[in-house]
């Protein structure tokens, strides 16, 4: 297989995100109008699930199922191998965010509905702000809301980036060894007829395995030290999300319009894609992930 290709079958519409399987390096979600489900090796749509509105969020449960939430408000299971579709629940807006905790088999859901988020069947917790981002390492949540705010649950570190082009590292602890070792640098930038370009960090994703992680808006890869190890030629256009696979062998790169300006961009835009890239980090940069 090539090592940079793209997937047939390809969305309509703008990507919302793209996502992995935790467990099978081969299954991939693109969710937009609506959930598409890709095996990347046979390069293959196995099947799409339609929603009544955009789909905002959208996560691996177990093997064969995945729970989606969008601008309908709605929470759904999908099975994936059934091809059925089962209700679980709604917000009072759209739904944000969803992330499975497997280890507890907990559903984690966000909403715009000022706010709440809510461990599905279980409990619900308000929030100060919209909630625009959930994500969940072991037994860490971070919940990312509107104006800049996170609420955190239990301890480790984090990566956060922004529209002005830059990313910080931060750390749980608030000892102070701890919140010295935080910092801050700049990115995604160049110099064009000596302007400063600017472009904004859409997505992060941590290789599953070494202590790297990859940027979205131009791709590049990081180590935890400021430093750049490789940035790959651009794309046709935006690049709204990216993912690994489960071992870390592949990087997945949702390219499409991210409506910067509005309707009117979109009728000269490019058309959206998923493409596949092999992945094997430099031989100085093989770091063990903490």
């Amino acid at each position: 297989m090539a090592d940079h290709f793209e997937l047939s079958s390809p969305p309509f519409d703008s990507v919302a995100q793209v996502r992995f399987s935790p467990t099978n390096p081969d299954q991939l979600l693109v969710f937009l109008g609506h959930v598409q489900f890709y095996n990347i090796t046979a390069n293959e749509q196995k099947t799409k699930f339609d929603h009544r509105a955009a789909v905002l969020a959208c996560t691996f449960g177990d093997v064969t199922h995945a729970c989606s939430g969008g601008l309908d408000m709605g929470v759904r299971e999908l099975d994936l191998a059934a091809e059925k579709v089962t209700y679980l629940g709604q917000h009072e807006n759209a739904v944000s965010a969803v992330n499975y905790v497997r280890e507890q088999n907990l559903l984690i859901t966000g909403s715009w509905d000022h706010p709440r988020a809510e461990t599905v069947g279980v409990s619900s917790h308000t929030l100060p702000e919209r909630v625009y981002h959930i994500d969940v390492v072991n037994h860490t949540l971070v919940v990312a809301m509107a104006s800049r705010l996170f609420h955190i649950y239990d301890t480790g570190w984090y990566a956060i980036g922004s529209v002005e082009g830059q990313i910080g590292d931060e750390y749980f602890d608030p000892s102070q060894e701890a919140q010295d070792k935080k910092y801050a640098f700049k990115c995604h930038r160049q110099a064009i007829d000596d302007v400063d370009h600017v472009w904004p960090v859409n997505a992060l994703a941590f290789h599953p395995v070494y202590n790297m992680f990859a940027s979205a808006g131009t791709v590049s890869i990081w180590d935890h030290k400021e430093k750049r190890l490789r940035q790959y030629p651009k794309y046709a256009t935006a690049i709204p999300s990216i993912a690994f696979n489960a071992d870390g062998t592949r990087l997945a790169v949702g390219v499409s319009y991210t409506w910067d300006d509005g309707e009117k961009g979109a009728k000269t835009a490019e058309r959206p894609a998923i493409w596949i890239r092999t992945f094997i980090p430099a031989p100085g940069s093989l770091a063990l992930a903490q």
